[in-house]
This record gives structure tokens, C-alpha cells and sequence, in this order.
């Protein structure tokens, strides 16, 4: 997802003029081409994405600036890194990707939208939880399985 008003500054071109439902209210939903873009060795094909105005949402709600969404074309091609503590996320290539911390590697394929995982929490709650990221069952499944990496 991106910024409806970043993405024409990035003089991308913006198709379709919908009305959606907003959290509070109705937005204007675009829809705009990514061109293919390349992250220290790791290739991006071109992708059609949302385009909204989700900076002031994220302005308002949170006080942060923000002009995009990394979902599940993104995530699915790299080790994801959640340091909660020192509020960081890194991100790397699955094959360079090495954990050397005092935290514990989960393994949570991202295969699906769905993380189920093993925790425990408080040292007392045990069991397969459901890890949210902030993903949404938005792609069939036939788009979910669709590689936009290499």
C-alpha cells in the first residue's frame, strides 16, 4: 500500500477513482504500478498496488510519518527481525540471515497471511498463538502463492 499523494509525487500514475471504507470514514482509493526495484541483490518485479491517504491516518493516529505498507509481497522474500525492545525491524535476505541475539528464532513461514506460532506468555500461558503483523486475507490464494521476488 501506498500513500495516495506520495505515489504522485513519485509521479506515479494513479487508475481507478474508488470510495472506500475508512476506519472513521469514507477515503479515496487508487490503485498505482510499482516499477521493479532491486534491495541489495534482491529483485522486485513490478506490482499493482492500493494507493490511499495513509499518511494523515497515521499522523493522527500515531503521530508518525508514513507513506506505505509493506505487506505480504514484500515480507514473503526476506527474514523479518522484530526487536520490541529497542523498537527496531530489520530486515534480510533468507540465505545471508544469521540470529546471534539472546531472543529466540521462531519459525513462521509466511506463506499464507495466517502466523500460527508456539509461545508462551508470562511463563505460564503455553501454546500455538496467532502472530499478527498487521496482515489482511486482502489476495486469493492464488496471488498469495505468487512469488514477486528472486
Amino acid at each position: 500500500m501506498i500513500d495516495i499523494n506520495y505515489a504522485s509525487e513519485l509521479g506515479l500514475k494513479i487508475e481507478g477513482k474508488l470510495k472506500g471504507q475508512g476506519v472513521a470514514n469514507i477515503i479515496k482509493v487508487g490503485f498505482t504500478a510499482l516499477p521493479p526495484f532491486k534491495i541489495q541483490g534482491l529483485q522486485f518485479d513490478e506490482q499493482k498496488v492500493i494507493a490511499v491517504d495513509i499518511s494523515s491516518f497515521f499522523k493522527k493516529s500515531f503521530g508518525l510519518e508514513a507513506v506505505g505498507v509493506l505487506g505480504y509481497d514484500f515480507l514473503s522474500c526476506l527474514v523479518t527481525k522484530i526487536d520490541y525492545a529497542n523498537e527496531t525491524l530489520s530486515f534480510y535476505h533468507p540465505d545471508s540471515f544469521e540470529y546471534n541475539g539472546e531472543g529466540k528464532v521462531i519459525e513462521a513461514p509466511l506463506e499464507t497471511t495466517d502466523h500460527i506460532v508456539p509461545m508462551t506468555a508470562d511463563d505460564s500461558y503455553s501454546g500455538k498463538w496467532s502472530l499478527d503483523t498487521g496482515s489482511f486475507d486482502f489476495y486469493s490464494a492464488s496471488r498469495r502463492k505468487r512469488r514477486f521476488c528472486s
